[in-house]
């Protein structure tokens, strides 16, 4: 669903977790073009779909001990869909300052707002990909049922981020 927070809840997890110390990064998945009729191309282009590991791999690899957060997963082509299962399956990826292969040890997380198993069913989602997200799945409700704690969780997410800047802690009044 939309309005759960998860961007910011993935930085608070983050933030308080064994990798806070290293990189956290957004990825938004959204195209800055449509790929509709190109998919079947792209797939079996293998220039193409060099390019999208080597990018894929790249953004893993800034975040090698970090978190990488691909919000809106199935806006991921579906070239790239694959690409990323491959590299999750490997656990190999290509960094931008050499370029060769290292070990990736950071945490991916992915949301969506879609129903990806109405869209790995009509054949719009990668199997592979949703196989291994259905594993470690997990459903967020709107902020909005949760009003009254809002709050609270602004203040954890604030506490965690001073904690990580290394300043200290500040807090809300109220109006």
């Amino acid at each position: 669903q939309k309005g759960t927070g998860k961007i910011a809840f993935s930085q608070i997890f983050h933030a308080l977790g064994g990798r806070k110390n290293h990189q956290f990064i957004i990825v938004k998945c959204k195209p800055k073009y449509n790929y509709d009729g190109e998919a079947k191309y792209r797939l079996n282009n293998k220039q193409v779909r060099d390019r999208i590991r080597e990018s894929i791999e790249v953004v893993l690899g800034h975040g090698l001990n970090g978190t990488i957060f691909f919000h809106e997963i199935t806006e991921l082509t579906p070239a790239a869909q694959e690409m990323l299962v491959d590299v999750i399956k490997s656990g190999k990826c290509r960094t931008s300052i050499n370029g060769r292969r290292h070990n990736f040890r950071g945490r991916i997380v992915v949301s969506t707002s879609a129903n990806l198993k109405q869209l790995t069913d009509n054949g719009k989602f990668s199997k592979s990909l949703f196989e291994i997200l259905q594993r470690h799945t997990m459903l967020m409700p709107p902020l909005a049922d949760y009003k009254k704690d809002i709050p609270a969780m602004a203040q954890t997410f604030v506490s965690a981020l001073c904690i990580r800047a290394n300043i200290t802690p500040k807090s809300f009044t109220e109006p």
